[in-house]
């Protein structure tokens, strides 16, 4: 299915990689798990302009970061496309070229995926499993589904990703397929998931909370 990206895993389930525009940028995605919600905060560095024409340059930064100063700008709207229950932009350079945070808060990992499946209309389901003070979140997606490939909000929201990290506020991550755990413990990378013969792929991670005893199966 051509709408997906398996590099990115699990929460990437929507990774449509067209550009927008003429704005070139950093974007880097940071899901923070906390035992309260999750926060998704994607940073786009140093944004600017790359049309030779200098009218239509001023005119593509202006009507940027005129939308991100009001949480208009495009990450933004994807984000509350995937209802995010609050969100909040901050403008942290606002001279060219600009740098601007935009966090976004949901429930759960789970419903994090399955809004994103929900967007780019595809099959596949999301859970959160919570067994003694261990956490486990599963997903599978169906990679040779038909794909939607007209542009959405996603389309904004993914293309030009660097880097892409899930990390806990606290505990730590145990294992997970489909994922590198780094840092002992306290970072999941998204990667290769598995996929089966009828094209299903999933992935699956788990992490103890903060008040877990100490685990000797951190970081495998």
């Amino acid at each position: 299915m051509r709408t997906f990206s398996r590099s990115y895993g699990a929460l990437a389930l929507a990774a449509l990689l067209s550009a927008s525009g003429c704005l070139q940028k950093e974007l880097t995605h940071t899901i923070y798990v906390s035992p309260r919600d999750v926060t998704w905060s994607a940073m786009e560095k140093d944004v600017r302009s790359d049309d030779p024409d200098p009218g239509t340059q001023m005119m593509e930064e202006q009507d940027y970061i005129l939308g991100a100063r009001v949480g208009q700008h495009g990450v933004a709207r994807a984000l509350r496309a995937l209802d995010a229950t609050r969100l909040d932009t901050t403008v942290l350079r606002r001279d060219r070229p600009f740098t601007v945070v935009t966090d976004a808060h949901f429930v759960d990992l789970a419903g994090l995926a399955n809004a994103m499946m929900r967007a780019a209309h595809v099959r596949g389901d999301a859970s959160i499993e919570h067994k003694a003070c261990e956490t486990t979140f599963r997903a599978w997606i169906d990679m040779e589904g038909p794909g939607d490939e007209t542009p959405t909000p996603l389309t904004e929201l993914m293309s030009e990703a660097t880097s892409y990290r899930i990390v806990l506020t606290s505990g730590r991550f145990l294992h997970g397929d489909g994922f590198s755990i780094e840092q002992g413990g306290a970072i999941a990378v998204p990667g290769e998931p598995s996929t089966t013969e009828d094209g299903i792929a999933r992935v699956s991670l788990t992490w103890a909370e903060g008040w877990c005893p100490a685990d000797p199966r951190v970081g495998r």
